[in-house]
């Protein structure tokens, strides 16, 4: 099977979601990212719905999920980390590795939510 195959079901796009959700949640109770935990709390929420709503076949979960999505990665690659250059001076660079990968994992999920399955 090819990948795009594999993220064109609505299986995997379920996993992508329930996984997702654990990003915020976990980079908030981890302090990986800095970030509010009431915000972690609403995303992990809106992605469990929607991986619930694609899981059923609700026709507007994978757009809602997308929607979800791309505010992680506006979360995660735009107001969570700071600039390089007071992260040089205050030795974060971690920080913006760590929030990089996260933001690259949801930009992963918007591709597969984005996806439509050949009919």
């Amino acid at each position: 099977m090819e990948i795009k195959q594999v993220l064109e079901s609505n299986r995997a796009s379920v996993v992508l979601l329930a996984i997702g959700s654990l990003c915020p949640l976990g980079a908030s109770v981890f302090g990986v990212c800095p970030i509010q935990p009431s915000v972690a709390y609403v995303s992990t929420a809106l992605l469990v719905f929607a991986a619930v709503g694609v899981g059923y076949g609700w026709p507007w979960a994978r757009m809602f999920g997308r929607i979800v999505v791309w505010l992680n990665i506006v979360l995660f690659a735009m107001l969570v980390v700071p600039d390089w250059d007071d992260a040089v001076l205050t030795g974060s660079q971690r920080l913006h590795v760590e929030c990089g990968v996260i933001a690259g994992y949801f930009l992963l999920c918007a591709i597969g939510l984005g996806l439509k399955r050949r009919t």
